[in-house]
């Protein structure tokens, strides 16, 4: 089986690769061409995708992790690699505003936002973002990450998608557990006891013209229904 958790920023999807790894005994990769805006594609050296094609064709589970933006050129790679329709893909999301309430607290760990980024200088010094306070950047990745997403979940162009919000995913493993057995086709006992990067309690007060900002950028979008993240 191969399984690819596509997360969204900041919505628990490294504690649910960490019980994915558990249950199926093995560790999970990534296809990432790097960070920041190497989410964006995908890229495997050619030792690696030989051996992944190869624990494929034995029957070993495979687990891939990563922001996965469902672009042409990655999902064509994909299903040049495995056929797309071996891929169980599992998206988490949450509401938008609590993963930009996280941005903000990294951004004061780290001085940098998180698509572009300079090894060179902190790179939140080298623009200006006191009218939203946060990068826009930022905030209209996310937005475009769930709108992808949820296109390709409308349109049903891939039929194995499976969607687990934050809060199923920290406080109902029970739910969790029913979804992916159903999804996945075997019964499913994750541990609740497993857990990725915890931030520290802290909260920000969002400013209001990006909060307005956001809605009425997420309503050009006349398809999508983004609710679920709260817009």
């Amino acid at each position: 089986m191969i399984i690819f958790v596509a997360g969204g920023w900041s919505t628990s999807s490294q504690t649910l690769v960490y019980r994915l790894e558990d249950f199926y005994k093995t560790k999970s990769y990534d296809l990432k061409s790097g960070g920041g805006v190497g989410q964006l594609s995908i890229r495997v050296k050619t030792l690696k995708l030989l051996k992944l094609k190869f624990y494929n064709k034995i029957g070993k589970n495979l687990i891939f992790s990563q922001h996965l933006f469902p672009t042409k050129n990655a999902l064509d790679l994909l299903d040049s690699w495995f056929g797309l329709d071996n891929i169980k893909f599992i998206v988490t999301y949450r509401n938008i505003f609590d993963t930009i309430n996280n941005l903000l607290k990294k951004k004061e760990e780290v001085n940098s936002f998180q698509f572009l980024r300079s090894k060179f200088y902190p790179t939140y010094e080298n623009f200006d973002i006191s009218k939203y306070g946060i990068n826009i950047l930022d905030a209209l990745m996310l937005v475009n990450f769930y709108a992808m997403w949820f296109k390709v979940e409308k349109e049903n162009y891939i039929k194995n998608l499976q969607f687990i919000s934050f809060d199923e995913n920290t406080r109902d493993i029970e739910t969790v557990n029913l979804k992916l057995s159903k999804f996945l086709g075997n019964e499913i006992k994750l541990k609740d006891d497993l857990s990725g990067q915890i931030y520290k309690k802290k909260q920000f007060e969002l400013k209001e013209n990006l909060k307005i900002f956001l809605k009425e950028y997420s309503e050009s979008f006349v398809d999508i229904d983004f609710t679920r993240i709260g817009l």
